[in-house]
């Protein structure tokens, strides 16, 4: 199974369809069913970036949501022409996935759910690297019924493995059309998907479709921040939503509020969401997590 997933990973898929990447999937690995999950309001999704000030709006919302179409690239999780919205449940993550050298200005914006998504998770029972390993039964125990080509618990836990870490590599013209399958053909049922962050093997990434975004989500703060590396970092404004547009302050010119104590100071954004953390400690053996 190895060998052959790894003859897969090492193919040229420029120019493949949706279809021909399923199918090797397929011939290497078997048919693996998605493992959807469903997530709740205790989760807030991070997001970073850097942006030209005098080109952008920073007051308005949607500057720091999915980019347009026109000027989306090929990325690891969306093909040319088809956003998706990027994300992480940590500001240091997020900032080290857009590669922002240091000492640079980030904007750091904090998404919570107005309605929790169903999303497909590329992690797996024996995936114990990351942040969201086994929440909410995040893997389903045992065979799930109906399931086809022979397989083990073990050996379909070293499949889904196998395809989780798929999105850890360089091959963006393979993981953009598995997402591509998921998120805009739907074909998980589902709105985005979760995977292994490939600059930190303890975090995850997220990407969900832009109009899920757009309708079940909303920006509750964003911060100006100096990206230092580690868990260091400077804040020089923040921005709260106020109607439907950013209102900036600078930092020593307002007081700390609800919001930042919820996700800035010893819980974030820089770390994963605390009630995260409460979900963790209740995990038997959190120490080999």
């Amino acid at each position: 199974m190895n060998e052959l997933f790894e003859g897969v990973l090492h193919r040229d898929f420029n120019g493949a369809s949706i279809g021909q990447v399923k199918r090797a999937i397929e011939h290497a690995l078997g048919p693996i069913p998605y493992i959807n999950w469903p997530m709740n309001y205790s989760f807030a999704v991070i997001r970073a970036r850097q942006l030209d000030e005098s080109k952008e709006n920073i007051t308005d919302p949607k500057t720091f949501g999915s980019p347009p179409s026109i000027e989306t690239t090929l990325g690891r999780a969306n093909l040319i022409n088809h956003p998706v919205f990027y994300g992480t449940f940590d500001a240091r993550t997020a900032m080290q996935e857009i590669n922002a050298p240091l000492q640079s200005e980030c904007y750091v914006s904090i998404w919570e759910f107005i309605n929790p998504p169903h999303v497909t998770t590329f992690l797996s029972n024996i995936d114990k690297r990351n942040d969201l390993f086994q929440f909410n039964n995040l893997v389903p125990k045992g065979l799930p019924k109906g399931l086809k080509g022979g397989y083990t618990e073990e050996s379909l836990g070293q499949a889904l493995y196998l395809r989780a870490n798929a999105f850890t590599t360089k091959n963006y013209e393979f993981t953009s059309k598995i997402a591509h399958n998921i998120i805009y053909n739907n074909d998980a049922k589902s709105v985005g998907l979760v995977y292994p962050s490939v600059v930190d093997p303890y975090r995850c990434n997220i990407s969900l479709h832009p109009d899920f975004v757009k309708s079940n989500m909303k920006c509750i703060r964003i911060y100006k921040m100096i990206w230092s590396g580690a868990f260091i970092f400077r804040t020089l404004s923040r921005g709260s939503l106020k109607g439907n547009k950013i209102v900036w302050e600078e930092t020593g010119t307002y007081e700390r509020d609800e919001i930042d104590f919820k996700y800035s100071g010893g819980h974030g954004p820089n770390e994963i969401h605390p009630d995260a953390l409460e979900i963790l400690k209740e995990i038997p053996n959190q120490d080999k997590i």
